[in-house]
């Protein structure tokens, strides 16, 4: 009898062991399915995916909080040697209908009247072919933001009169 006693709270203790196992593993694929957005809040139309914040063109940042064209927006000194040593400044600001867009002003020592338009994502920037002032002049290039105030562009200016590749212009904040 002592040995049918023995045998059952064996049976009782590993009938409870394995209670108390189901219960933890219950518990843990409970924590697990734990929605990772729960507690994230994108900003500026950002979507949380999977605990990560996935933001719209023109913002960047753990919540997207940035707006990418802000490192690009300003006064620069320029230097650059196409096809001379010239110094100038140019002032990029806002396109106030597109964050992921910006306007130059003064470009190619101020030989455009028109601004010059220019995409910026995360450290590029990038002028899409154009003819900002319809006179058969053309311009394009892309360049990268050093920070904290750099940007280093390759472009080039094409029209009836030839073309002008300029490479490594700098724009210094």
């Amino acid at each position: 009898m002592k040995h049918l006693l023995n045998l059952r709270s064996k049976n009782f203790s590993y009938s409870r062991i394995a209670a108390v196992g189901i219960f933890i593993l219950f518990l843990s694929m409970l924590f697990s399915c734990k929605d990772k957005c729960k507690d994230i809040e994108c900003q500026n139309n950002g979507k949380c995916i999977d605990g990560t914040c996935d933001c719209p063109a023109g913002y960047s940042g753990p919540n997207c909080e940035f707006n990418v064209s802000a490192n690009f927006l300003g006064t620069y000194n320029v230097t650059e040697t196409c096809p001379d040593l010239i110094h100038y400044t140019v002032n990029i600001g806002v396109d106030s209908f597109n964050v992921s867009q910006v306007k130059i002003a003064g470009f190619f020592n101020n030989s455009f009247n028109n601004l010059v338009n220019a995409t910026v994502n995360q450290t590029n920037i990038t002028i899409p072919f154009q003819a900002p002032d319809n006179d058969g002049r053309v311009v394009s290039g892309s360049g990268s933001f050093h920070p904290p105030d750099e940007i280093v562009w390759n472009y080039t200016v094409s029209g009836p009169s030839g073309t002008i590749d300029c490479s490594n212009s700098v724009w210094v904040k």
